[in-house]
């Protein structure tokens, strides 16, 4: 499906993704709080919720994630920005294993970028976007508080990441980058304003 970003069938095609993620992740959340679940406190408080704090969650963050696990998926010119914002969460993460994992996806990022397609190495590119587009998403909470977490805790914590991942890269392989981008964003601006009007 190679349609121009503001088409008509483009535009039914982001809207249907949207909708079964936001579906999907209500599900999730209705299960949360059916079995009582707490959620561990994000290192973004709520309180002091301003635009520019907006701007960031809802643009900046998604377009920087994005570039950094949905561009390499295929050959591309700006391989080079995702490895540096991949280098990024690299360096500033708390969690051994996920340096380890960013560390691989940046090698299998550079082994597409530079070598004839291979299908092993492209579903390995494909795997370790979606693992760690899941695992930077560990960062935002305290190290000690997910260590405690029971397993299922911990399912209900990041499942919702782990759907994101699968949808967002499915749209990214199928079409092209920047509806991978305006999902995520509009994914995004949906969640926080309905955190806002139920105040969850």
């Amino acid at each position: 499906m190679r349609e121009k970003v503001f088409s008509k069938g483009n535009c039914n095609y982001l809207l249907k993704h949207l909708f079964v993620t936001i579906f999907l992740v209500s599900l999730i959340e209705i299960l949360k709080k059916h079995l009582k679940f707490s959620e561990p406190s994000h290192i973004i408080g709520d309180e002091n919720v301003d635009f520019f704090l907006i701007l960031i969650l809802v643009i900046i963050f998604p377009l920087i994630e994005e570039i950094a696990f949905r561009l390499p998926i295929k050959k591309n010119n700006f391989f080079w920005l995702s490895i540096l914002f991949c280098m990024i969460f690299l360096l500033t993460s708390k969690f051994i294993f996920i340096k380890l994992l960013l560390l691989i996806f940046i090698v299998l990022i550079l082994i597409n970028q530079f070598l004839k397609k291979n299908n092993l190495f492209v579903n390995s590119t494909i795997f370790f976007s979606a693992l760690c587009f899941l695992v930077i998403h560990f960062d935002n909470y305290d190290k000690q508080k997910l260590l405690i977490m029971t397993q299922i805790d911990f399912f209900l914590l990041f499942f919702p990441q782990l759907l994101i991942a699968f949808i967002f890269t499915k749209v990214r392989i199928q079409t092209f980058f920047v509806n991978a981008v305006l999902l995520h964003i509009a994914y995004n601006f949906i969640i926080l304003m309905l955190s806002f009007l139920f105040d969850t």
